[in-house]
C-alpha cells in the first residue's frame, strides 16, 4: 500500500467525520453536540455518548442504513429491550419489517473497532442470541470495518467452524499484488467489510525485483504459490530507460545474429508478467490461468515466448473467448485464457494432449448486459471429463 503518515490519516479521519456529521444533520438523521460529548437521534429523540467506541460504530453503521441500504428510518430502533434476559439486556440496532415496529427483521449488534478475533466471534453470538429472542430471521454483527452478515435459522456450530476455517485460510494464503494504490486498498477494504484476509493484499509493481517486493510482505518469493489467477495489462510498453528492472528478464533480452545477448529498449507487460508468474508458481505442481491477448499464442514473431512458456510449463488448457469480453471494461483485444502448470526440474517437454475450446458466450454480452447462456460452465465439464483421462 502507498505510505501514508500519521498526521495526514488522522487530517483524512478527521476530514471524513466532519462530512458525516454534516450530512447527518443537514438529512435530519442525527446531532452531534459540539464538544463531540453527545450524540441526540433524532427520529428516536435519544440521546447517548459518542466518546463511547461502540456509539461511533453504531452512529456509522446507522448512517449506512440509512445512506447505502435506504431502509426507512421509521423503521430503525435503537437499544431495544431483550424480554426473558437476565440481567436486563439492550440489542443496539433493531430494523423492523413495518413501520409499526412491530415485527423485527434485523438485529445488530456493535462493538468497538479493533477488538481481537475471539471477542468478534463472542459478539457474534451475542448478536445471534438477541436475534432468536426477537424472532428475527437476520443478525448482524459490526466492530468498525469488520461486518458480518447471518441468517440465524441456519447457523449453527459447524457453520461457525466452516466460517473459521475459511476466514483463516484467506488471511493465510491469499495474496494479491496490484501497481495501483487506489485499487489495492479497495480490494484490501472490500475483504475486511467482508471479514476476509486482507493483510497478505500490496500494492506494488508486480514486475519489480521480488526482494523489494519483499519487503512489503515476506510472503512474496520465486518457487512460493500454488496457484495464481491473473489478467495482467495488456499493450503497455515497459522501457528500460524507465524501468531498469527489464533487463534483469530473460524476455527482457535477446540474442543478435551473432547470437550475443543484449538488453531490449522495451517489451509488452502482458510478456514479462509470463515470465514474473513462472518465477512464483512451485515447482512442478504450482499452476496458472492468466488471461493472454491472442498475439501472444498466433504471432510467429511471438515465437521465442512462446517457446519460453512451454519449455517451463505444461500446457494443461487453452479457452478462446469471444472478441467481446473485455469491451465494456474499455478493451477490445481478443483473448484467451491459458491454464499451465509449472514442470519439475527433470520433466522433459515431449508431446502431450491439450485441451482447447472456444466459448462464444460467457453469460454476459457486449454491453456488459447479462446473457442466459454461458458456454464456459459446458467447457468446465468437458474439462474435467478430460482431466480424468489423461490423469491430469
Amino acid at each position: 500500500m502507498g505510505k501514508i503518515t500519521y498526521n495526514k490519516q488522522k487530517e483524512i479521519i478527521k476530514a471524513d467525520s466532519e462530512i458525516f456529521s454534516r450530512i447527518g444533520f443537514e438529512k435530519n438523521y442525527f446531532f452531534i453536540s459540539k464538544d463531540k460529548s453527545k450524540v441526540t437521534y433524532s427520529a428516536l429523540g435519544k440521546t447517548y455518548n459518542f466518546r463511547d467506541p461502540e456509539e461511533k460504530v453504531r452512529i456509522e453503521y446507522y448512517f449506512d442504513l440509512l445512506e447505502k441500504y435506504n431502509y426507512p428510518i421509521m423503521r430503525i430502533e435503537l437499544e431495544v429491550e431483550m424480554p426473558s434476559r437476565t440481567p436486563q439486556y439492550y440489542a443496539d440496532i433493531v430494523i423492523y419489517e413495518n413501520d409499526d415496529k412491530k415485527i423485527p427483521y434485523i438485529v445488530v449488534e456493535c462493538k468497538k473497532d479493533g477488538i481481537s478475533d475471539a471477542e468478534f466471534e463472542q459478539a457474534v453470538k451475542q448478536a445471534i442470541a438477541n436475534d432468536r429472542v426477537l424472532k428475527a430471521p437476520f443478525a448482524i454483527c459490526v466492530a468498525g470495518n469488520t461486518r458480518r452478515a447471518i441468517e440465524t435459522e441456519m447457523w449453527n456450530d459447524k457453520e461457525a467452524e466452516k466460517y473459521r476455517f475459511w476466514h483463516d485460510f484467506a488471511q493465510n494464503n491469499l495474496f494479491g499484488i496490484e501497481i495501483n494504490d487506489s485499487i489495492a486498498r479497495v480490494a484490501k477494504m472490500n475483504m475486511i467489510i467482508h471479514d476476509d484476509g486482507h493483510t497478505n493484499v500490496i500494492g506494488f509493481d508486480a514486475l519489480e525485483n521480488i526482494e523489494k517486493m519483499r519487503e512489503k510482505n515476506r510472503g512474496f518469493a520465486k518457487n512460493c504459490f500454488d496457484i495464481i489467477v491473473t489478467n495482467p495489462p495488456f499493450g503497455a510498453n515497459v522501457k528500460r530507460s524507465e524501468h531498469p528492472y527489464l533487463e534483469k528478464f530473460a524476455l527482457g533480452r535477446k540474442k543478435d545474429k551473432k547470437g550475443k545477448e543484449r538488453a531490449l529498449d522495451n517489451q509488452k507487460t502482458e510478456i514479462l508478467f509470463i515470465e514474473r508468474c513462472i518465477e512464483f508458481l512451485k515447482v512442478g505442481t504450482g499452476k496458472m490461468a492468466i488471461v493472454l491477448p491472442d498475439g501472444i499464442l498466433t504471432n510467429s514473431s511471438l515465437q521465442p515466448v512462446r517457446d519460453f512458456l512451454m519449455e517451463r510449463c505444461r500446457i494443461l488448457a487453452v479457452v478462446s473467448l469471444p472478441q467481446f469480453a473485455f469491451t465494456h471494461f474499455g478493451a477490445g483485444v481478443k483473448s484467451s485464457l491459458v491454464f499451465v502448470r509449472k514442470k519439475s526440474e527433470s520433466e522433459e517437454s515431449g508431446r502431450y494432449p491439450i485441451f482447447m475450446a472456444i466459448a462464444e458466450h460467457i453469460g454476459y454480452d457486449a454491453t456488459g448486459r447479462k446473457d442466459a447462456k454461458n458456454d464456459l460452465d459446458e467447457i468446465y465439464e468437458e474439462f474435467k471429463k478430460f482431466k480424468g483421462k489423461n490423469n491430469l
